[in-house]
Formats: structure tokens, sequence, C-alpha cells
């Protein structure tokens, strides 16, 4: 009787353990979830899943780990997703600033360099003190006034 009852559970836990999703199953069901997120890698072991990588914001790393949840035999997930917001550089942003400031003077142009202004072409003399209150507005190091008076 206790050599059938061990058969039993013998056979009981195979069949179990046969059912239970493998690492490898796992892991083609997290690359696909992850598909559409560039920069994540992960691996399984023993149905603990472990993301590595960068991404841009919190949100995509977030939703990484969620698009994982629902994955039949992710018993857990380790996020080691790096959260790496993208470098604007302050001469980026003042470039930009400059284009708005300067679409009403034609004839004025604006370049930046290590946050400094420089203001090159023709103006008239009464738009001169509008265009440099226009860049100083902008919180450069230094605005360089090279411009013509027409």
């Amino acid at each position: 009787m206790k050599k059938l009852i061990f058969l039993l559970l013998a056979a009981g836990m195979f069949a179990f353990n046969a059912c239970k999703p493998k690492d490898a199953d796992i892991q083609k069901a997290v690359e696909t979830a992850l598909a559409s997120v560039d920069g994540v890698s992960s691996s399984v072991s023993e149905g603990v899943v472990t993301l590595t990588g960068t991404v841009a914001s919190e949100d995509t790393k977030a939703a990484a780990e969620t698009a994982l949840k629902a994955i039949k035999g992710v018993k857990s997930i380790t996020n080691n997703i790096q959260v790496v917001l993208p470098v604007i550089s302050g001469d980026d942003v003042l470039t930009e600033g400059l284009k708005t400031a300067l679409a009403a003077f034609s004839t004025v142009t604006g370049t930046v360099k290590d946050s400094v202004i420089t203001l090159t072409g023709e103006i008239a003399r009464g738009d001169l003190q509008k265009v440099i209150q226009a860049a100083q507005a902008l919180r450069p190091k230094k605005v360089e006034n090279q411009l013509t008076i027409k």
C-alpha cells in the first residue's frame, strides 16, 4: 500500500512539473512582449525574469514590467532597467528660443556656442534694442552684437 501511495505521489509530482512552463518558453514569451521596447534585454531563471538595459522614461520602464506580469510561468520580475534621460544641451534650448525670438527680424541671424549668442546681419536702429532684449531674455551667458545698423 505504501508503494502505491508513493507511486501515485511521484506520478502526481511528475505530471505537475511537466505542466509547468519551461524557462525557454517563458523567455520566448518575454521577448515577444518586449519586442517594441528598445534597449531592454531579459533573462529567465526558474521563472524569475530579470530585466536590464536603458530606457528614456520611467513610464517605459514600468510598461516593460507590466507587460510581463500576465505571462504564464513568471514567478517574479527583477527590474534592473536604468532610466537615462536624453541630454539636451543648453545650446540646443537657446538655439530654439533664438529662432522664435528672431522670427520677426528676417535680416538678423543668431548663432549659439557655449551659451553665448552672437547676432549678425542688418537691423534698423529702431529695432536694435528689441532684438538685443529678445536675445537677453533667453538668459545666455552673453550676447555678442555684431549687427550692422542700416
